[in-house]
């Protein structure tokens, strides 16, 4: 590989207007010859001025105006409109290292390594208890062989263009998703031992919290609507059980109200906790921080959130398929 190859920067966004200026800004000072870096900002449908303010950057700017935005589908415009074949994907909530670009593409091409990924912290991280817990999952995965990438990373365009991008549909885990076709295509996936990015949850309430729970509930909806097949089979089941055991505690919870037993709901917390302990011991005695059992505890407790998502996403997949059944029935009828 040459010394420094050329890279195109794909910067994703919707509604990022307090942020883009930021990311663009990291992106322009890294540690890398400027002349060898275009960046590029796709709008994922914003509603306000991101797209204005990308423009007065002077970047490439293309709007991505699909009926189903997500970044799935920002992340494949941004492949298209790549000019070179290394590409290094990041959101427009995130500020770039200025030192990990040059440190990764050199992994590339190594040992089939078609992605390399770095560290993400989260912003607010060092003095938010809400923040610090939520960036347990990038402060204990470990440098090596990964089996998906995250928070963006550096890819071969080739290696892109190969497993025919991301799944536009998928949005909550889409990289694992895209880290099983990786896998597949016989490509291998790096972690190097250097921060990537800065990232902004934008979590500092519980109300926060809540919100992204909904979401997430929603994006794993819209999964176990999908073939459960190859790269699918993970998240359908991992989308099953959440789905299984949010109900669970929803009718448990439920049916202490309505039978009066208000007092057994304290042992509620008890048994989760306690499950917690069981299910996730090792995971929290080998972090040595309670960090680790905070963030466990922490998805549990939001399971009756994420159902709501779910039978959200549940609800108007049925009522779109019953619209399209209706349409056609009368067109048929009008024969």
């Amino acid at each position: 590989m040459e010394q420094t190859p050329y890279v195109s920067v794909v910067i994703i966004g919707k509604d990022e207007e307090k942020n883009l200026a930021n990311c663009i800004r990291s992106v322009r000072d890294i540690e890398y010859p400027a002349e060898r870096v275009e960046i590029i900002y796709v709008d994922n449908g914003s509603h306000d001025r991101s797209v204005a303010i990308a423009r007065q950057q002077n970047i490439n700017t293309v709007e991505e105006r699909g009926q189903y935005p997500s970044p799935g589908l920002a992340r494949n415009r941004g492949i298209r409109e790549a000019k070179y074949d290394i590409i290094h994907f990041i959101d427009g909530d995130m500020t770039m290292d200025s030192g990990y670009l040059g440190k990764a593409v050199r992994f590339l091409d190594v040992d089939k390594i078609g992605c390399v990924i770095g560290d993400v912290q989260e912003l607010g991280s060092e003095s938010s208890f809400l923040s610090r817990v939520l960036n347990y999952p990038w402060a204990s995965r470990k440098t090596g062989f990964v089996e998906a990438p995250g928070g963006g990373g550096t890819f071969r365009k080739s290696v892109l263009e190969a497993v025919e991008g991301y799944n536009p549909y998928v949005l909550k885990g889409q990289e694992t998703e895209i880290g099983y076709r990786i896998r597949e295509e016989g490509y291998r996936i790096y972690k190097i031992d250097h921060l990537m990015a800065m990232h902004d949850y934008g979590i500092n309430r519980l109300d926060d919290l809540v919100k992204r729970s909904y979401r997430m509930g929603s994006s794993y909806g819209m999964i176990m609507t999908m073939p459960q097949v190859g790269s699918y089979a993970d998240l359908t089941r991992r989308a099953r059980s959440l789905f299984v055991q949010g109900m669970l505690l929803t009718v448990v919870i439920a049916m202490l109200i309505i039978t009066g037993r208000l007092f057994l709901l304290l042992a509620v917390p008890l048994v989760i906790c306690l499950y917690v302990l069981l299910r996730h011991w090792r995971e929290i005695v080998s972090a040595r921080d309670a960090r680790a059992y905070a963030y466990y505890l922490l998805m549990q407790f939001n399971k009756p959130v994420v159902l709501c998502g779910f039978v959200a996403c549940l609800l108007r997949r049925c009522t779109s398929f019953f619209s399209r059944f209706l349409l056609g029935r009368a067109a048929g009828g009008e024969r």
